[in-house]
Formats: C-alpha cells, sequence, structure tokens
C-alpha cells in the first residue's frame, strides 16, 4: 500500500512538472514569435499641418523593423515633444501585426514677439514656437516692448525685463482661457505701468500695470459682450474696479 501511494506522487509531482514545463515553452514561443514576427513595417502619422510625416517619424525614433510589443509610448512622445515645438500631444497606437499609428495635436501661434530683426512667435503657453516670415503674421497678435535674450525653438521667453514676461504669460493665459486671444491684433508693453493692447482693430483697452488682472479682463469680457459691430473707442479698466468706455 505504501509503495502503491508513493508512485501515485511520483506520477503526480511528473504532471505538474511537465505542465509547468510545456508552459515555459509556450511562453518562450510566443516571445520569440513576437520578436521574430510583430515588427513595424508601416509607421501611419496623422493629425499634424505643420511637420512633414518624414520629420515626425524621424523625431518618434521609430523606425521599420522595431518590435511592436516592445513600445515605449512614453520615449516615443517626449521624444517628438521635445524635437517638434509644435507639437502639443502624441498618441500612440499598434495595430498588430505590423502597423504602429502616431496621432498628433499642434500648438497654435496666437503672438508674435519682434526682437533683432526677427518674429517669435508664441504659443498660448508662451512657448516659442520658432520664427516667422512676413506672411505668416497676419492674424496674430503683435507684442512690443519687449526684447528677448537668446530665443530658441521650443524654448521660454527670456528677457532681461522679466516684469513683462510674467505680465505677457499672465495676460495671455487669461485672455486664452476666455477665447479672447484671437481676437487680439496687438499688446504694448513698453510702460509696464500703463500696458495697453488693441481688441478687434476698433478698441484700445487700458490694462494699466499688473494688478487684478484677472478681474480686468473680466471687466472687459463684460464691455465687449454689450458693444455692437460697428463700436469703436477706448475701454479702460487700469484701476481694476469698472470699466470706462470712451467712444471714438
Amino acid at each position: 500500500m505504501g509503495k502503491s501511494n508513493g508512485r501515485r506522487r511520483k506520477r503526480r509531482r511528473r504532471g505538474i512538472l511537465g505542465k509547468l514545463v510545456s508552459f515555459v515553452v509556450i511562453l518562450i514561443a510566443v516571445l520569440v514569435g513576437a520578436t521574430v514576427f510583430f515588427r513595424a513595417s508601416v509607421i501611419e502619422v496623422s493629425g499634424g499641418s505643420h511637420y512633414t510625416e518624414e520629420e515626425l517619424v524621424e523625431a518618434s525614433g521609430v523606425e521599420t523593423g522595431d518590435r511592436l510589443l516592445f513600445v515605449n509610448e512614453s520615449k516615443i512622445r517626449n521624444s517628438i515633444k521635445s524635437r517638434l515645438p509644435y507639437v502639443s500631444d502624441v498618441s500612440v497606437s499598434v495595430q498588430l501585426p505590423s502597423t504602429m499609428k502616431i496621432t498628433i495635436e499642434e500648438n497654435s501661434v496666437v503672438a508674435y514677439i519682434s526682437s533683432d530683426g526677427e518674429n517669435w512667435g508664441i504659443d498660448k503657453n508662451c512657448k516659442l514656437l520658432g520664427t516667422l516670415e512676413g506672411n505668416e503674421l497676419g492674424g496674430i497678435a503683435q507684442i512690443s516692448g519687449l526684447t528677448l535674450d537668446s530665443p530658441k525653438e521650443g524654448g521660454e521667453i527670456s528677457s532681461e525685463n522679466s516684469s513683462a514676461v510674467v505680465y505677457l504669460e499672465e495676460l495671455i493665459g487669461l485672455l486664452a482661457d476666455k477665447d479672447m486671444m484671437e481676437n487680439v491684433t496687438a499688446v504694448d508693453l513698453t510702460d509696464l505701468f500703463n500696458v495697453t493692447l488693441n481688441y478687434l482693430s476698433r478698441f484700445t483697452v487700458k490694462l494699466g500695470e499688473n494688478e487684478e488682472l484677472a478681474y480686468k479682463v473680466v471687466l472687459l469680457q463684460g464691455v465687449m459682450d454689450e458693444m455692437d459691430d460697428n463700436d469703436s473707442g477706448t475701454i479702460n479698466v487700469s484701476n481694476g474696479e469698472s470699466a470706462v468706455y470712451s467712444e471714438e
């Protein structure tokens, strides 16, 4: 009886060991198959207009033949965003057996800064997107009174006048959040106690110094909601308490 039970236990151990070996063999086969067969032969790029497909693929670091099951999406995303400043977001997906899809979203130029003979476009977060040609300046706000210090694509605005940079970043952020930035045609930071902007090419807005700026933008928005298409003039919100409209 004892010998019979021992033989059964040995058979059970051999059965378990056999199943484990089979599982390991299958797992190795799957991994080898994934390495050999699931490789990128097609790289599709969509969603961009500022860069060519070749530029985006190169910036991604992905090459045909790369293994699809071991894609590092975070690395691809960071590589594209760090090398191509107009790109704001990247999504990566894999379609087995051989396709990788890269979809991007791009920043929009909301204003430009003229400095040392160059026009630098910036997005709503005041990131420097690159230099613009004269025919690209229409429909975006011109920022005056600010000289850039060693500007570079994808970098932040740097200037000896750091107070002007802080003012600009806060102002553009507030206007962009309320979808008002697209109506701004100019911002003059020459005198930080008397900052002005031009709105809809029909209104001069006196903002004054950088105090209560968020409420000043709210005041401006309220005044504009009451304006007709033919109105023009000066809107003074510099005291941060009320808006005074003077018809032109």
